[in-house]
């Protein structure tokens, strides 16, 4: 592994005393790839990132496979995180349609500035919390990416959500007391007052790693928060309950 600096100000002459046999980037709209295209290596642009299901996003392994005359391994390697994310799947809709529960209604993330970035009804995330067993309150707005909300608008829709999940980056897991000083209006939400955040704390567990690769293990980390007795001695990887108090330091 070569630290080759940034996509913004790539170290070029790293990059070449590399001797790569092929430089994949991820394509942008009118972007283009500075001194990276006058390098001499091959640039071979990989969407991935544009899918818009979890599964089709895990399916570019058959691409890298490719590359790396292995297409049979990838092949394998697909289909078997396929028929696991999908036997979840279906094993929570046969649970919800037996039992008539109610999937709860789920609100995510937090606001950063000025606005609050919720996963449109069409993003790969929405599809993801609906496989799960829950209903995403910003559903409505069909989107592919995250919908940029004020923090009021989204207090008007998400007041009475059944469950908050949130991610984060820190040193120690954040509580309900850091979240309320953070920003005291947080605590208006049911799931502050009912105990029912969730955090994924990123700098201490892979989760960006795995989604991208392994969608049917976070699947069933969402599953169990939504619908625990459906998955019971099941042990939470990725989203635990916010701590009740301020950790000691």
């Amino acid at each position: 592994v070569t630290d080759c600096g940034n996509s913004i100000a790539a170290d070029i002459e790293k990059i070449i005393s590399t001797k790569a046999d092929l430089i994949i980037v991820s394509p942008f709209e009118n972007s283009n790839y500075g001194g990276v295209e006058k390098c001499g290596i091959p640039i071979m642009e990989a969407a991935d990132y544009m899918e818009s299901h979890p599964l089709a996003r895990v399916e570019w392994i058959k691409f890298y496979g490719e590359l790396l005359c292995n297409r049979r391994m990838a092949d394998s390697t697909f289909n078997v995180i396929k028929s696991r994310y999908e036997n979840t799947k279906e094993s929570i809709s046969e649970y919800i349609n037996k039992t008539k529960k109610e999937r709860p209604a789920l609100m995510v993330e937090r606001k950063y500035g000025s606005s609050w970035g919720v996963p449109g009804g069409d993003s790969y995330m929405s599809i993801l919390y609906s496989d799960a067993g829950a209903n995403n309150i910003f559903a409505s707005y069909k989107s592919q990416g995250s919908v940029q909300l004020s923090f009021e608008k989204v207090l008007e829709q998400a007041i009475d959500a059944d469950i908050w999940l949130i991610k984060y980056t820190s040193d120690t897991n954040l509580s309900y007391e850091e979240l309320k000083a953070e920003y005291p209006l947080y605590a208006k939400f049911a799931p502050f007052a009912n105990r029912k955040i969730f955090g994924c704390n990123t700098l201490k567990v892979p989760y960006y790693e795995t989604i991208a690769l392994h969608p049917e293990i976070i699947l069933n980390d969402l599953a169990h928060i939504f619908h625990p007795e459906l998955f019971p001695g099941y042990s939470q990887k990725y989203f635990f309950p916010l701590e009740q108090s301020m950790p000691s330091r």
